[in-house]
């Protein structure tokens, strides 16, 4: 199973981490080159809408660059794991890629394989993936968008959905037509949750706060909001009933270290 790695061309340190521990654990991956948000026109079409609140053009960055990896899956014609370029994976995780390529191909089914440190709502049953992995569905994701396992199905329907801008994460893990499920113990976690007292600064990173685009009206972003969350209701009726809101399980200790 293809690993599709998200990362601006000219970023060497993560590059080579990268290929350190693909490299280490045997896997098949290429590089998808991020789009860097210099690259980013405001008056494009694709923003010619409203959003929530003010957003620094590196969201609108990894947005279109998450698509470059939907569009190579395609071409591809095969289910891929994409990760962003910060993620640092589970030593374990060439045994479970079996499993995950058995389930992974029945309809709009997307696997998360990241941690991040907030609860979601999760499913009280679960997929038993072997070597000690389980898979539990997802009612409520709060955020992330690192580490995740797409079939070609789901791949073309975001990428027909995704003509106007949108808060990738949000994006996938709020669309209703897909199943979506949390791997654990985690597959993946970005550096910054393993390491967040370094001091490095990386090129992607730098001025996130800065050069944000307003939303195009007030009115329109606030009904654009009130939308997302109406559009979140059915899963969260569904997490009442058979759901639990917990951390994910993970153990920093199985990550690569480098």
């Amino acid at each position: 199973m293809k690993i599709l790695i998200i990362s601006l061309l000219n970023n060497s340190r993560r590059r080579s981490i990268q290929i350190a521990q693909m490299t280490k654990f045997n896997l098949d991956f290429e590089f998808i080159d991020a789009i860097h948000y210099s690259k980013i026109n405001s008056t494009d079409k694709l923003f010619n809408t409203s959003w929530t609140r003010s957003l620094p053009k590196k969201d609108f960055a990894i947005f279109l660059s998450h698509k470059l990896a939907w569009s190579r899956l395609l071409e591809l014609n095969q289910p891929c794991i994409i990760i962003e370029d910060d993620c640092l994976l589970h030593k374990d995780i060439a045994t479970v890629i079996p499993s995950l390529r058995i389930f992974i191909n029945d309809a709009f089914r997307v696997f998360d394989l990241e941690y991040v440190p907030r609860k979601h709502n999760l499913s009280k049953s679960s997929i038993d993936l072997g070597s000690g992995f389980c898979a539990s569905e997802i009612y409520e994701n709060k955020n992330g968008l690192g580490a995740y396992a797409i079939n070609q199905q789901t791949a073309s329907r975001l990428l027909s959905e995704s003509s106007q801008f949108h808060l990738v994460d949000a994006f996938v893990w709020n669309r209703n037509w897909i199943k979506s499920y949390q791997i654990e113990p985690a597959l993946g976690v970005q550096e910054i949750y393993i390491t967040p007292t370094s001091q490095v600064i990386e090129e992607w990173d730098a001025n996130i706060n800065m050069l944000k685009i307003p939303p195009v009206s007030k009115v329109k972003s606030k009904i654009r909001s009130i939308y997302n969350e109406f559009r979140k209701t059915p899963k969260l009726i569904m997490g009442v009933f058979w759901g639990q809101r917990r951390s994910i399980k993970y153990n920093p200790d199985d990550h690569f270290k480098f």
